[in-house]
């Protein structure tokens, strides 16, 4: 992961240390510091280690007493949750310190994200605290200027060990500085690390949360405070967001389990599964007038603050003007159950006349009742933004720990986890990871897995120590998990996926010695049709998109085609597929564009203009059986056989192909008859060995051979538009060109890649003009944004991060400018696409769909193979997660 420069700063800043589960209220933190009691109240007080003004960094024999340790930038320390770093970050109070740091930076040209200055914030913090202090007999001399357990650490004394114990699988998350297993650290008795979410040490029981009651919503917010301060910080931010959010689990799942669904949800920005069609995201105007009205200001007065760089965006805006505003009267506390409820029923599924009055008047309640720094993301969350860099696959991999380490939940069992040595717990957690994830892969619904991760078996097990036999609950086993969670009809799994290849040669070498087919790559949007009976006995028919959402009403016209075709004794079905623009006049395909044209919400047979057909390719679910375990000759054979589905003329076909022979001549004929029949290029997929449908999975096994890939680029790329340069000449009164960024899920922002200025037709520039023209901001970046504020690349607007494109290009290039895998191709360069030219708005996708930088990074590499004569890597296929 790159470590982005200091002066970029990602959150207000708040020490990880004193943030525990113990003292969420920060009442014993004030304590600690032997404040008086009457200002340890949160409504009347931050928490003492949330300011004071860094002294100077203390000498380096005086940092190694106070850490123990010598500095290791890869070492993730249990005592305080921080990776500690090669050389110290600037400490939040020192403004002036940030202030240099920050001109330093410019002034080199580095990446940044946004113009914004955390002292700001820091220092309203740090006055009101003092104003607060004034005339108190306990003075600020008796309060540590740092906080308890933080240090500057200095580079470790020549000949230093610094040698650790690593582990490579799922326990690597877990090490300590000493390079103790999980099991070890539970035996420690280290009291003060056992209460800290960001602690390996953590323990679920020692926190103090009433068991059965519900549970704060400042738990969350803790936790996703010690995840900001950790982005860019090196490689162990994301494992101590692993920590994180596991040892939140696992307090959930002891406290108050049937909230565990709920925490799922807001970290994911969510209220329900993607097949659902229920979004959060509520528009900038009705978010800024909501706060606005809430700490009686104005929108302006927010966007002043963002304009000026003392926030980064409205939920920091949010936190200085609740710092600002005094409360008459404490709020009744905000519980992750009710914020998670109002914002699912009163703002997600809200609709009809009054429906805008309604969520802002939800907004400003929730708002109105928040403590602390409550409010920062409460207000991300509106937008459906929390900017942590949580995704999906940290949820997952987090659930998976949680549920492995609530072997030992109870008080009494702390210290006599029955973990085993670290081999063994390594592999019980790499078991359950591959399980979750294989669970959301087959049943992407977070309501079903949560509910199979929470139950318990009772077993009997044998005591050690008295050596006689007793009852113990123990968790699902990844086995049983499998047997719950699997594929249903009426929920979408995740889409088997292809690799690209850049030419025969290369198909060649990844398929010697194995029987394979080519079918034709149609253009078209991939679809999973569902055919399945309700418990009424009713039968019902879905389309799903490769991104799980219901396509359903978007294609009336293709329900009616698969009723019509499928055979009698079908009683449940999944076929994927893919939807193609036709015209039945000529019996031709049309190009995509031609189907992007359609409405895509409550389409009625009777109006539609471009007809369809349906492209069936692959058999995955059929009578009340998974087909995924069989080979894919086994699949086909039963899908073109009319027992399942019957072909209908320009309506339904089975994708052409043709079983083949390992040569080149004959591979590019039929290329040819592909492109000649309108279609992208081939699918090369093997018949028998290693032939299973893999769900989410980008496999060697399926190949796609693009007419495109023969000249350029092995693979088209997505990429967001994130800025927009005014037109010129013929493209006066249009955005003429734009900046497009890739996506880093690390630590979920968006990496310029490309300026584009090519490909569009005329209506493309119109129809893009006219859907950004209401989404620009001339003052920054939206969201989280990594770019080098160069004029070459400065564009005249910013634009709303909210669609998706896909871009071909002849190459990829190391660039001084770009920012797209700043770190990886080359020190301290990104890599950039090369004369990138627009193919298509891709609606299948959200943003954080878009390529990753690891991936553009990968490109970059098979480029440089291929180029230099050498020979494609054939190791490893991608999993989606």
């Amino acid at each position: 992961m790159v470590a982005v420069p200091d002066n970029v700063n990602t959150s207000l800043k708040r020490p990880l240390e004193e943030a525990t589960v113990e003292d969420p209220d920060g009442t014993s933190a004030a304590k600690k510091q032997k404040l008086p009691e009457k200002l340890a109240s949160p409504e009347k007080l931050l928490p003492p280690e949330d300011v004071g003004a860094a002294p100077a960094p203390a000498p380096a024999a005086e940092s190694e007493k106070t850490t123990g340790k010598p500095d290791d930038k890869d070492v993730i320390m249990a005592d305080s949750g921080v990776t500690s770093a090669p050389s110290a970050m600037p400490l939040v109070g020192n403004s002036a310190a940030a202030s240099s740091s920050s001109t330093s930076a410019a002034a080199s040209g580095g990446p940044s994200k946004a113009k914004w200055n955390a002292g700001t914030v820091m220092e309203m913090m740090q006055k009101e605290r003092e104003e607060q202090l004034k005339g108190s007999s306990s003075s600020s001399s008796k309060a540590p200027a740092i906080p308890p357990g933080k240090s500057v650490k200095q580079p470790a004394a020549a000949g230093a060990s610094t040698s650790t114990t690593t582990a490579t699988g799922p326990l690597s998350y877990w090490n300590t500085s000493t390079g103790e297993g999980t099991a070890e650290n539970f035996r420690s008795g280290n009291k003060d690390a056992q209460k800290k979410l960001n602690s390996t040490n953590y323990h679920p029981a020692t926190c103090s949360y009433e068991k059965g009651k519900p549970l704060p919503f400042q738990l969350i917010t803790d936790g996703l405070t010690m995840i900001e301060e950790m982005i860019g910080s090196g490689k162990g931010s994301n494992k101590m967001k692993i920590v994180v959010l596991t040892n939140l689990f696992r307090t959930i799942m002891l406290k108050k389990p049937e909230e565990l669904i709920s925490a799922c949800y807001f970290l994911l920005s969510k209220v329900a599964a993607d097949y659902e069609n229920v979004e959060v995201g509520v528009g900038d105007a009705l978010v800024f007038k909501a706060v606005s009205t809430a700490f009686s200001s104005s929108p302006q007065a927010i966007q002043d603050l963002i304009t000026r760089s003392e926030a980064q965006d409205v939920g920091e805006a949010a936190l200085i003007l609740k710092m600002k505003t005094r409360q008459i009267m404490t709020p009744a506390r905000l519980t992750i159950t009710k914020v998670f409820t109002e914002i699912r029923d009163k703002i997600a599924k809200v609709e009809g006349k009054n429906s805008q009055k309604t969520k802002q008047e939800t907004m400003q309640k929730l708002i109105a009742a928040t403590q602390r720094d409550e409010v920062k993301y409460l207000v991300r969350s509106f937008q459906a933004k929390l900017r942590v860099g949580i995704n999906t696959a940290t949820i997952l991999t987090s659930l998976a720990h949680a549920v492995v380490f609530a072997e030992c939940c109870d008080k009494q069992e702390i210290g006599k986890a029955a973990f085993g040595t670290s081999e063994e717990l390594d592999v019980k957690l790499q078991k359950m990871e591959l399980a979750v994830k294989k669970a959301y892969c087959e049943m992407p619904n977070y309501e079903r897995i949560t509910k199979a991760l929470l139950e318990k078996e009772k077993v009997k097990v044998k005591n050690e120590t008295t050596g006689l036999e007793e009852e113990r609950e123990i968790s699902i086993t990844p086995e049983k998990l499998g047997k719950v969670c699997k594929i249903t009809p009426g929920i979408p799994l995740k889409p088997m996926l292809a690799k690209p290849s850049k030419g025969i040669s290369e198909v060649m070498e990844r398929l010697a010695g194995t029987k394979f087919t080519a079918e034709f790559k149609y253009d078209g949007e991939r679809a999973q049709v569902h055919v399945y009976k309700t418990k009424s006995g009713k039968i019902e028919y879905r389309i799903y998109s490769r991104n799980s959402e219901n396509m359903t009403q978007k294609y009336p016209d293709v329900l009616e085609i698969v009723k019509a075709n499928m055979t009698e004794n079908v009683t449940s079905l999944i076929v994927d597929a893919e939807i193609v623009a036709y015209e039945p006049a000529t019996k031709t395909i049309q190009p995509f564009q031609k189907l992007s044209t359609r409405s895509k919400k409550n389409v009625k047979v009777e109006e539609i203009k471009v007809q369809v057909c349906l492209f069936a390719f692959d058999l995955i679910f059929l009578n009340g059986r998974p087909w995924t375990g069989k080979t894919l000759r086994e699949r086909r054979d039963k899908l073109v056989s009319n027992t399942v589905l019957k072909k209908e003329e320009g309506k339904l076909h089975f994708a052409e192909g043709k079983d083949m022979d390992l040569e080149e001549e004959p591979i590019q004929q039929y290329l040819n008859e592909a492109i000649n029949a309108s279609c992208e290029g081939l699918m090369l997929k093997t018949l028998d060995d290693n032939a299973t449908y893999e769900p989410s999975k980008r496999s060697l096994n399926w190949l796609k051979l693009k007419k495109d890939y023969m000249q350029g680029m092995s693979d088209s790329v997505d990429v967001v538009p994130i800025g927009a340069w005014f037109g010129t000449g013929k493209r006066t009164g249009v955005f003429g060109s734009y900046l497009l960024a890739c996506y880093n899920p690390d630590n979920d922002e968006f990496q310029t890649l490309c300026k584009a200025g090519t490909g569009y037709s005329d209506e493309d520039l119109k129809q893009h003009h006219q859907f950004f023209k209401d989404k620009t901001r001339t003052d920054r970046p939206d969201g989280n944004v990594l770019w080098n504020d160069t004029p070459a690349i400065k564009p005249d607007v910013w634009l709303e991060i909210c669609q998706v494109w896909e871009v071909k290009a002849a190459d990829l290039s190391i660039s001084p400018v770009h920012c797209a895998a700043t770190g990886m191709a080359h020190p301290d360069k990104g890599i950039a696409l090369r004369f990138p030219r627009f193919i298509r708005i891709r609606d299948d996708k959200n943003p954080e769909d878009a390529t990753t930088n690891e991936q553009i990074k990968q490109m970059y590499d098979q480029q440089a193979v291929i180029s230099s004569g050498g020979t494609a890597d054939v190791a490893g296929d991608d999993d989606f997660l």
